[in-house]
């Protein structure tokens, strides 16, 4: 086996690769990776994609690829051919990727949240590398039915407006400030980050296509301020996706973030799609209980990792 960097190939060379992948999103995910798959062929045929292949005999048999920003290290994603699963091609490729994001000085952080279809030990490899690592649940559910949410005459649900983003950004700021999700993603850590996040949701197809008609705001009456919000994607003909729901920790308990499900799933089944999946930290206990009481399943549990670098001679400092 031989590792070379994805920088001296095409997209075309890997298109057997690609295609297998986009395959498993929709066996494993109903998930149509078409359009991820395009901005990632358009990276690496501008060669601006950092990122390794692993070849078997000539062959591409997996690839990684990562990026780098703000002093964080994000590893997008690591496939590998079904016919070489099991065969440490996984562990070599995030071998190599792991210890030159190390290697640059620049990269405060590294943290990895794609999601592997294979049996491999990937916790034991994270481990070893001195990742922290956190469970994550992919859920999903029928859109064919609601809950029953009590009224809250305090709050009023209005469909998403462009201008509600920045509010948007310092609302997801404030609610994550205790919740574990701010150690697995750089982007909860500051307003800007935020602001990123959201805009991505809204403008790029990483997360499906955004469907504005169906993602709402709820405000509260008797202030005039906005508690929460959900955006909602298309991520095939058939399947939607919640990449952001919150409620203001001030108002959570009351309903808020149901009733904002509710809304959703409620536009989702009236254009006749079929079901709608979202993902959540094992550790965010609220989050969990209220995406079960919605009957969301489990449908694929999967590994999200965090490393820090360690401060320059902080182990000296505790000897002496």
């Amino acid at each position: 086996m031989e590792v070379v960097a994805l920088s001296r190939f095409k997209s075309e060379v890997l298109h057997d690769l690609l295609e297998e992948e986009k395959e498993e999103w929709t066996r494993n995910l109903r998930w149509d990776y078409s359009q991820p798959l395009q901005i990632i062929t358009r990276l690496m045929d501008s060669s601006t994609l950092s990122g390794y292949v692993a070849l078997k005999d000539g062959i591409p048999a997996g690839y990684v690829f990562y990026l780098e920003e703000d002093r964080n290290g994000l590893i997008g994603d690591c496939y590998v051919a079904r016919r070489f699963a099991g065969s440490g091609i996984e562990e070599a490729l995030l071998d190599v990727t792991v210890e030159a994001l190390k290697a640059n000085r620049n990269i405060d952080r590294i943290e990895s949240q794609f999601i592997s279809f294979k049996a491999w030990r990937c916790e034991a490899f994270f481990h070893r590398h001195c990742f922290k690592l956190y469970e994550r649940y992919f859920m999903t559910r029928d859109c064919d039915r609601l809950a029953a949410v009590a009224p809250d005459t305090d709050v009023e649900v209005r469909a998403w407006n462009a201008a509600n983003i920045e509010t948007a950004a310092q609302l997801t700021l404030l609610a994550y400030q205790e919740i574990v999700d701010r150690e697995i993603s750089f982007h909860y850590q500051s307003l800007q980050g935020c602001r990123n996040f959201l805009a991505g949701i809204i403008e790029r197809p990483g997360c499906g296509n955004f469907m504005k008609d169906a993602s709402f705001c709820a405000w509260h009456r008797q202030s005039g301020e906005m508690i929460g919000f959900v955006l909602t994607s298309a991520v095939s003909p058939l399947n939607g996706h919640i990449p952001q729901i919150l409620v203001s920790r001030r108002f959570q308990g009351r309903g808020v973030g149901g009733r904002l499900l509710n809304q959703a799933i409620a536009v989702l089944c009236f254009k006749r799609y079929q079901t709608v999946s979202l993902s959540v930290t094992a550790e965010n206990a609220p989050a969990c209980q209220l995406y079960r009481r919605f009957q969301f399943d489990i449908l694929v549990r999967f590994q999200t990792s965090v490393w820090k670098r360690p401060p320059e001679g902080g182990w000296k400092a505790r000897i002496f």
